[in-house]
């Protein structure tokens, strides 16, 4: 019964937050197109252990590469323009701080072991509560960029979206 709330693998986990805002097409689809925004500075030598395990700070970084790539290539998609740039830049900074924010909660939940069913529970939840508030901030975050976007964008901006109305990711069409 509690097989749902066993700890997950670090990208289903961040997958979960990231796939609420169309990533995982960008991501699995696409290579990322280049950024205006400079990507964090992440050595790729610290991406993995000497042993050839991926390390908590390589796994930050190949977190927040997956984050810089997505916003990236949503840019892209939107072709935001250079009006539109400062309402994005702040969109953008809300993406990266919840990727970090469920990071940290996905490797706080990772690093603790033998959980009885109570601490899974609410490791569990504090992971969905991060996800949530994340989604709340994200939204409010994109109102401004919605809103200063043309017809034709808010029409792909829409369809792009569209998975989070209950259809397919990446704006396919839902099932009648």
């Amino acid at each position: 019964m509690f097989e749902a709330f066993r700890p997950a693998p670090r990208a289903v986990a961040a997958a979960a937050l990231l796939s609420s805002f169309a990533v995982l097409p960008a991501l699995a689809q696409t290579s990322p197109a280049p950024s205006t925004t400079p990507a964090p500075a992440a050595s790729s030598t610290n991406a993995t252990a000497a042993a050839g395990t991926p390390t908590a700070s390589g796994q930050e970084a190949k977190h927040s590469a997956a984050v810089e790539a997505h916003i990236a290539n949503l840019k892209k998609k939107l072709m935001i323009t250079k009006d539109q740039e400062a309402t994005w830049e702040t969109f953008a900074s809300v993406m990266r701080e919840n990727g970090e924010a469920i990071e940290a909660a996905v490797q706080e939940r990772e690093s603790t072991k033998d959980m009885d069913a109570i601490h899974d529970l609410q490791s569990y939840a504090k992971v969905a509560q991060v996800h949530a508030d994340g989604a709340q901030k994200l939204a409010a975050a994109f109102q401004p960029v919605y809103d200063a976007l043309t017809p034709a964008q808010k029409k792909n901006a829409d369809t792009m979206f569209e998975h989070t109305r209950g259809g397919k990711m990446g704006g396919a069409k839902k099932k009648s």
